[in-house]
C-alpha cells in the first residue's frame, strides 16, 4: 500500500510539474483557408462564428490559446482573430484606412486604456500596433492587425503589466504571415 501511495504522490508532483512548465517547442499553425500562417505555444482552440451586420454577413473566427494555468509562461493568452468582410471592404477607394483601424482599436478597447498606438508593416502590408491596458491595469494587452483585402487579423498577447516586455510577444508577432 505504501508504494502505491508513493506512487501516486510522485505521478502527481510530475503531472503538476509538466502542466505548470509552458512547452519549449512552439506549434505552427497554417490555415490555408484564411491564408495565415502563426505559432503558437500549443494547438489553438477554434471558435467559428457568422455575424449579420448592417455590412452584411461576416465570417468571425478565433484562434486562442489560454496559458493561464501554465505557471512558468510569459503571457496569459495569446490569440489570431480573423474576420471576413464583404468584398467591397477591399476597396480602398471606398474604405478609409485610418478610419477602419481607428475603430478596431476602440472596439478592442473596450474599457480599457490605450497606451500606445503605431504605425506598423504587417507582411508587407500598413497596419498597426497598439498597447492596452485592461481591467483597471491589472491586464497588458498587445495587439497587431492588418486589413489585407477584406480579410482582417488581429494578433494579440495579453499578459501582466510585470511581463509586458518579454519576448514570446515579439516571437509570436514575428511568426505571423499572409500565404
Amino acid at each position: 500500500m505504501k508504494k502505491i501511495t508513493a506512487f501516486i504522490l510522485i505521478f502527481t508532483m510530475f503531472y503538476d510539474m509538466l502542466q505548470s512548465q509552458e512547452p519549449d517547442k512552439w506549434i505552427r499553425y497554417e490555415n490555408t483557408e484564411y491564408g495565415f500562417v502563426i505559432d503558437f505555444p500549443v494547438k489553438p482552440q477554434t471558435y467559428p462564428q457568422k455575424v449579420e451586420t448592417e455590412l452584411g454577413e461576416m465570417r468571425m473566427n478565433m484562434f486562442q490559446v489560454d496559458m493561464s494555468g501554465f505557471e512558468k509562461s510569459s503571457n496569459l493568452g495569446y490569440m489570431l482573430n480573423f474576420t471576413m468582410y464583404p468584398d467591397f471592404m477591399a476597396d480602398r477607394s471606398i474604405v478609409n484606412l485610418e478610419g477602419f483601424y481607428t475603430a478596431a482599436i476602440e472596439g478592442m478597447m473596450g474599457e480599457g486604456e490605450l497606451i500606445e498606438q503605431i504605425v506598423c508593416e504587417v507582411s508587407g502590408l500598413e497596419g498597426r500596433q497598439v498597447k492596452i491596458s485592461l481591467e483597471n491595469g491589472e491586464v497588458y494587452m498587445e495587439s497587431r492587425m492588418v486589413l489585407s483585402g477584406s480579410r482582417f487579423y488581429m494578433i494579440i498577447v495579453y499578459t501582466t503589466p510585470g511581463k509586458k516586455n518579454n519576448t514570446d510577444i515579439v516571437k509570436f508577432f514575428k511568426s505571423f504571415r499572409l500565404i
